[in-house]
This record gives C-alpha cells, structure tokens and sequence, in this order.
C-alpha cells in the first residue's frame, strides 16, 4: 500500500535507498494504527563547514486521532537518523493506542471485587 507522505530533502539530492527505507517504515506505522496520518518526513543534511556533532536531521510530522505529532532525531549517518526516528514514532503511536485501550478495557477483576465493608444481605 503506498502512503501519501511528502518526503522532503533539505541541502542533499534525493536518495532511492533512504526512500525505500522510509518507504518501509511508513508501512510499519500504518500497520500500528490505522488513524494514522503522515504529512513531512524531512530530512536535513549537514552544512559543509560542520566537522563533528548531529550531522543528518530527520523530522517527522504525523497526525494520531487529529492530535498532531513531531519528532526529530540527528545522528552522523543518514540512515541511523531515519531509523532512530521511525522508532520514536513506533514508541509514541503505541503509547497513545495503549492509552485509548486502556480506556477502553476494563479489567474484569475490578468489576468482580466487592468491597469488603458493604453488608449484602439477601
């Protein structure tokens, strides 16, 4: 299935590799929820004049139930940011699918446990 994500590359040419990487990952997200919407993943390059630090800035923007989500990772090499980046995302979409969950289970054990203080005479 092929997602609508806009895909930008800031200050570097267009790589095929780092597409099918993100093309992949943007697969697994989907799959973790299906209200699920990716707008940006942007990936900046390095300046020429740096020589030590976060060198690759990947961002990502996505909307999680209309609540909107951004995360960022930078790291020396390309792939290790979109990687680092994608996981944060798993993270953040499992927490906030977990939370909704939890809402909207309910334990069978709470409702089974009566007080022991309450007289409950037939």
């Amino acid at each position: 299935m092929k997602l609508a994500a806009n895909v930008v590359y800031r200050d570097l040419d267009a790589s095929p590799a780092l597409n099918a990487t993100i093309e992949k990952k943007l697969q697994k997200l989907h799959r973790l929820s299906d209200r699920l919407q990716i707008q940006r993943v942007v990936i900046n390059a390095p300046h020429q004049h740096h020589h030590k630090g976060s060198a690759f800035d990947v961002s990502l923007e996505m909307q999680l139930n209309g609540k909107l989500i951004n995360i960022s990772h930078a790291d020396e090499q390309a792939p290790v940011a979109v990687r680092e980046t994608f996981a944060a995302a798993e993270r953040a979409i499992k927490e906030q699918t977990g939370k909704q969950r939890a809402k909207r289970h309910v334990n069978k054990n709470d409702w089974l446990e009566q007080p022991e203080d309450l007289d409950i005479a037939s």
